[in-house]
């Protein structure tokens, strides 16, 4: 088991809600045109272990073909390239991410854009 787990649906902070998104087989969809800024995702962050096993300096950040096109947030109202939270236990830490495509952007396969989760914590 990971130290760190990842909830999408309906995530509430500070709450245990939401369905996990496994690791290994899920994709998270976003939908979004050139020139325009997506409907925002939001997701639950944390730590199965909770206090006991936390996750410790998580950066997020995306990899991949256009991973410029992602943006990320720890508040919904400012966001970046990359976000950093300091602390997760077994409640929901918010992640909201939308999609900026540029208005030059060659549509193409870009189904392989990761979000990417380095942290320390769990063991």
């Amino acid at each position: 088991m990971s130290a760190l787990a990842v909830y999408g649906g309906t995530v509430t902070a500070g709450a245990t809600d939401g369905e996990q998104i496994p690791f290994d087989s899920e994709k998270i969809p976003f939908r979004a045109y050139r020139e325009k800024t997506s409907d925002v995702t939001v997701l639950g962050l944390r730590a199965p272990g909770g206090a006991d096993y936390p996750v410790i300096n998580l950066f997020v950040t995306a990899s991949g073909p256009a991973a410029d096109w992602l943006e990320f947030s720890s508040d919904g109202a400012s966001y970046s390239k990359k976000v950093h939270y300091l602390y997760i236990v077994g409640t929901n830490q918010l992640l909201y991410v939308r999609v900026k495509i540029p208005a030059d952007a060659d549509y193409g396969l870009h189904d392989g854009i990761y979000i990417n989760f380095k942290y320390l914590g769990g063991v």
